[in-house]
């Protein structure tokens, strides 16, 4: 039986080793200008019960459902999203929070593009300095080609009816555990933006939905941060060649990050110039990479 629809709109919130960052989100989410309901699913990956007198505090602004996952950010999507009842969906990072009229502005896209089936905002830090992509200043949609200038996962809303029709988030992308007890792996979001597209539906952009997100900087001896970024790489370079981008195209993408590595050093930011390098050495090994 299908399930019924409810006018709102689900958050969908993987989250695991953040507690602080949880709770701006949803207090985020309790100051938004729009009034219809908002619920907030939080997928929680983590093994104890940090998160519980965050989502007790809540208890009387809006409904948090409060989900149990093994580690893997697409496995918990696939948890949080099976859930969803209401007519939009929204995918937020843990350490993502919204400008007080986001939801409003959401809501205000899709009643005037009735074409989109998803659309996606911008990342920007609370001055309105874009963060993490180079962002067009234009609205408009999504293809193959303006992707990654128009898209990224934690500004991605879309009908319920859209996320029913593509399936589940695929768990062999994102980061994940392996064997040897690291986690490791990226691209989640890249492959299910991409496959919207290749599925032939509609994935808009609009460029005054903000969506906070810090930059992300680390230093230059945070050797965990560097490993992440070389398999955030290697998974970059596999979507690329799962969804029959050419073989010059991983490279490209490879020399735009080095080129990004010589700009931060030049600025004395060595910690951000080493995360590009690795980034862009993963991207390198993954156009020969295989495996998942």
């Amino acid at each position: 039986m299908p399930v019924p629809e409810s006018l709102g709109i689900d958050l969908v919130v993987p989250t695991i080793g953040r507690t602080v960052e949880v709770e701006r989100f949803l207090s985020a989410v309790s100051t938004q200008s729009w009034r219809r309901p908002a619920r907030v699913i939080l997928v929680d990956q983590n093994s104890d019960d940090r998160l519980a007198p965050t989502i007790d505090a809540f208890h009387d602004d809006f409904e948090v459902l409060h989900l149990r996952s093994e580690p893997g950010v697409s496995r918990a999507c696939n948890v949080g999203f099976r859930e969803c009842t209401a007519r939009f969906i929204g995918r937020a990072d843990d350490d993502c929070w919204y400008a007080p009229d986001t939801l409003a502005r959401v809501a205000e896209a899709f009643d005037a593009h009735s074409e989109w089936d998803a659309l996606c905002g911008i990342t920007c830090d609370e001055s309105g300095r874009p963060t993490q992509l180079r962002w067009d200043k234009t609205s408009g949609v999504v293809t193959r080609k303006n992707i990654w200038r128009r898209a990224i996962g934690s500004t991605l809303f879309l009908r319920r009816s859209l996320a029913e029709s593509l399936g589940e988030w695929d768990e062999s992308f994102g980061p994940r555990p392996y064997g040897d007890g690291t986690i490791r792996g990226g691209s989640e979001d890249g492959e299910y933006l991409l496959r919207i597209l290749e599925r032939g539906f509609t994935l808009g952009y609009d460029p005054s939905i903000r969506i906070f997100h810090a930059e992300f900087t680390p230093s230059l001896h945070d050797t965990k941060s560097m490993r992440k970024a070389y398999y955030y790489g290697v998974d970059h370079s596999r979507l690329l060649r799962h969804y029959g981008y050419p073989g010059w195209y991983p490279a490209w993408r490879s020399a735009q990050l080095v080129a990004g590595a010589g700009y931060f050093l030049v600025r004395g930011e060595p910690g951000r110039a080493r995360f590009y390098g690795a980034m862009a050495r993963g991207r390198l090994a993954g156009m020969f990479h295989s495996g998942s």
